[in-house]
């Protein structure tokens, strides 16, 4: 799991015969349902530190760090205890632990697919990487012709995070004349508005038994343009998914069809 690391600090002036102290605010940093969050103890002496969810350690000015890992979200009450009186507590704080994403990942090798399952998603972003390099792609899916190790980070409104990991095959067919997809054009000038060049033509698309699926890519590895059903007609004209015309340059296409090999290339914008 990818987390923030926070912690909190807890200061205490132990004194024989009292207990003195002053509150601790927890540090900047977001608190997740089973990362380690540090404590920092600052004392004379020893003292009990009694986490909240029924867990106690001992502290003393020879062990001044500690990490807890809370296994359930909610609200607790972090105390430090006087070891001569346990019931007198020196100083006390409540944190909350929020909860944190649960991700994995499903392989739909038959259509080249990684798919996310996640709980406590809510308003969740994602961060691929293939490889452990890290890709442009924030959908919650990922379409692929590679084979290697497939990686998401995803981040919850909480700003908490979980990371699946899975590797994967791409699946292979043989080309013959009638399974190939072919691109009869490497360059797209729609600029010119000249009829020629204007879309991303694929031969006998309408002949296909099942839909075309094509993704384009921008240099950098961001889905700029995605079409599960592609058609000639109305194609990839040099405009991303909302419309908005892109920059002239090369970008990157991955296009499939069940049945069919599918194939990658690059094609330019001319403006």
């Amino acid at each position: 799991m990818r987390h923030l690391k926070p912690s909190i600090l807890l200061l205490s002036a132990f004194c024989v015969g009292n207990a003195m102290g002053q509150d601790f605010e927890p540090s900047s940093g977001t608190f997740c349902k089973g990362e380690a969050v540090e404590f920092n103890i600052s004392t004379s002496g020893l003292v009990y530190i009694n986490f909240g969810d029924g867990i106690e350690t001992v502290a003393d000015n020879a062990h001044s760090q500690f990490f807890h890992r809370y296994q359930s979200d909610g609200t607790y009450t972090v105390s430090l205890l006087n070891p001569a009186n346990p019931s007198e507590v020196i100083t006390s704080h409540s944190i909350t632990i929020a909860t944190a994403p649960s991700v994995t990942l499903v392989d739909d090798s038959k259509h080249g697919e990684i798919t996310t399952n996640v709980e406590n998603g809510d308003g969740e972003s994602y961060k691929w990487f293939f490889n452990d390099k890290e890709t442009q792609n924030n959908a919650n899916s990922l379409f692929y012709l590679e084979s290697g190790l497939y990686e998401v980070v995803v981040t919850n409104s909480n700003g908490c995070a979980d990371t699946a990991q899975i590797q994967v095959v791409a699946k292979s067919q043989e080309s013959t004349d009638s399974t190939a997809i072919i691109v009869l054009n490497n360059v797209l000038t729609p600029g010119l508005r000249d009829g020629v060049n204007d879309i991303l033509f694929i031969k006998d698309v309408g002949d296909y038994e099942n839909p075309c699926i094509v993704k384009i890519f921008n240099r950098r590895g961001k889905l700029v343009y995605s079409n599960n059903d592609y058609s000639n007609a109305d194609g990839f004209q040099g405009l991303d998914s909302d419309g908005n015309e892109l920059f002239a340059g090369t970008y990157y296409y991955i296009i499939k069809s069940e049945g069919r090999k599918g194939i990658s290339g690059f094609i330019d914008i001319l403006r």
